[in-house]
């Protein structure tokens, strides 16, 4: 769904809500769950990310543009970790905060009208799912690692065909670099060009050459 509405995150989690609405889900219980799979998805996909640029900071020059970048990337998703981590321990409303927050600004906020009591209710249930209930959470974590896997698989997959010699760190490098493409979604219509640029400017750093890069 991400790519056909051509947004990603803007639009492609509303509609996969909607999808599930169209299937006779409520529209609580389908939202909610869309938004606790993204959130478990984005906080494996922040682990991967921080150990993928990791490598890829020993990897490059000092001073490099892209090791610039990979640190500040580091710093932005160890920062969503822990926020995310005390905001489930101490059972803090963020989305509701976010949207009182938002319904303040000028321009903004006429535009916002979601229920109070309904982001209140909505964000019960996922502090729920993520504090009470580890069994369901534990399989939406099992599930989402293993579509990860099949992801750094791929790169091992595509660098073997291509005949490149790479370390066995490199497939995690790539992927974990990659991750933090999908923001591209949010400031680039369609995201036209981004996942080819990231790994194009991700396989030159590791000495495997653009076209290669592009290739995936």
């Amino acid at each position: 769904v991400d790519y056909p509405v051509f947004t990603g995150p803007l639009l492609a989690e509303p509609l996969k809500g909607w999808l599930l609405t169209r299937g006779g889900v409520s529209s609580r219980d389908a939202y909610g769950g869309v938004d606790a799979d993204s959130l478990v998805d984005s906080f494996l996909s922040a682990l991967l990310a921080i150990v993928g640029l990791s490598g890829l900071v020993t990897r490059v020059p000092p001073g490099s543009v892209i090791r610039v970048v990979a640190l500040s990337v580091i710093g932005v998703l160890v920062s969503f970790l822990v926020v995310t981590l005390v905001a489930v321990a101490l059972r803090i409303y963020l989305i509701g905060g976010v949207v009182r927050w938002t319904s303040g600004l000028p321009v903004v906020g006429r535009r916002i009208t979601l229920n109070g009591a309904d982001v209140r209710d909505f964000e019960d249930r996922l502090l729920a799912l993520l504090r009470e209930k580890p069994g369901r959470l534990a399989a939406i974590a099992g599930l989402e690692t293993l579509a990860h896997a099949f992801q750094v698989a791929e790169v091992y997959v595509v660098l073997n065909a291509l005949g490149l010699v790479y370390t066995p760190s490199d497939p995690f490098i790539i992927e974990g670099g990659a991750k933090f493409t999908p923001v591209a979604f949010l400031i680039i219509t369609g995201a036209l060009g981004a996942p080819a640029g990231t790994n194009v400017a991700l396989f030159t750093a590791l000495g495997l050459g653009a076209a290669a890069g592009f290739s995936l």
